[in-house]
């Protein structure tokens, strides 16, 4: 199909979890992630898919990964896999990725172009919500093509 794995990580701070919608991706609303009564779902052109509950009042960091060979989104929270499904394609344009305003906090948005290994989400994870963009996985560095600090 031509297209390419990609993986979007974000660290997130909710004041509360009411119904409210964080992140839209295609800007069609194939693909968005939305809080309703203190969990966070995966909204599809399939359905609404609950990824799991969330805190308030700390952070949270997120990786949404599309990997379109295998026609799989899987969703991390805090390095835990809470998500795994089958899809249809999605862009991977960074023009197509949408924030919303709501309660709380997006801080360290990253796009990256390919699906992160675990090593390199470990990596992320452990840098915290630092602008730190270059970072080591053994000798490689890596980098995300599209960059929001907040």
């Amino acid at each position: 199909n031509g297209q390419k794995s990609h993986t979007i990580g974000f660290w997130v701070n909710f004041d509360s979890t009411g119904k409210q919608k964080l992140l839209e991706l295609n800007g069609t609303g194939n693909f968005r992630l939305v809080t309703s009564d203190g969990d966070l779902f995966l909204v599809t052109a399939g359905g609404r898919h609950r990824i799991g509950r969330l805190p308030t009042k700390q952070w949270v960091h997120i990786f949404l990964e599309w990997k379109p060979e295998s026609k799989e989104t899987v969703v991390y929270a805090n390095g835990q896999e809470y998500l795994k499904m089958r899809h249809a394609s999605v862009t991977t344009s960074p023009q197509a990725l949408k924030a919303y305003t709501f309660d709380g906090t997006i801080r360290d948005l990253r796009l990256y172009d390919y699906a992160l290994s675990p090593a390199q989400r470990q990596a992320v994870l452990k840098n915290g919500a630092n602008p730190n963009l270059k970072l080591k996985v053994g000798a490689d560095t890596f980098t995300p093509v599209y960059y929001f600090a907040r």
